[in-house]
């Protein structure tokens, strides 16, 4: 590969790579504002997650006793928060879809750079942690603090 073929590739990447970071603000948007809500025992346990499947909120019916036995709440909260959170992940892989795809066209039509430049693809899979707004909070909670009054646990499937 010439320099000049190598360089139209480059700046095609780096055209690319700007397109996926101005686009990660506005999926970030989405992002932070996306709920799940899902619902077990016929409807009368609901639970609703944000987008990473942390838990916002849970709905008991008032007649739920009338209709099940109160030690199967915690399985049907369980159940719902378990099918919110898939939903949840459903929905944040189809908000980021389009930009991976973009990505990894972009990356396929110049597997001469990615040869050449192996830490630039990195850097461009880098960019899709990005649009993980928590992803430095992760390991961080992770880790129990009993002490931290704000130190929620996270539902997860």
């Amino acid at each position: 590969m010439d320099n000049e073929a190598l360089r139209h590739e480059v700046d095609h990447l780096l055209a690319v790579a700007q397109e996926q970071i101005a686009d990660l603000a506005k999926i970030q948007e989405k992002q932070a504002a996306m709920t799940t809500t899902a619902s077990a025992a016929d409807g009368m346990v609901k639970v609703t997650v944000d987008a990473q499947g942390n838990l916002l909120s849970t709905e008991i019916d008032e007649d739920y006793l009338d209709d099940f036995e109160f030690t199967e709440l915690a399985a049907h909260v369980t159940e719902a928060a378990q099918e919110a959170t898939r939903q949840a992940a459903t929905k944040l892989a189809e908000l980021l879809a389009p930009l991976n795809e973009r990505g990894n066209a972009a990356m396929s039509s110049a597997p001469e750079i990615t040869d050449i430049v192996p830490d630039f693809t990195a850097m461009i899979g880098q960019l899709f942690e990005l649009a993980k707004p928590d992803a430095g909070e992760a390991a961080k909670s992770d880790v129990s603090d009993d002490n931290d009054p704000f130190n929620f646990p996270r539902v997860r499937s």
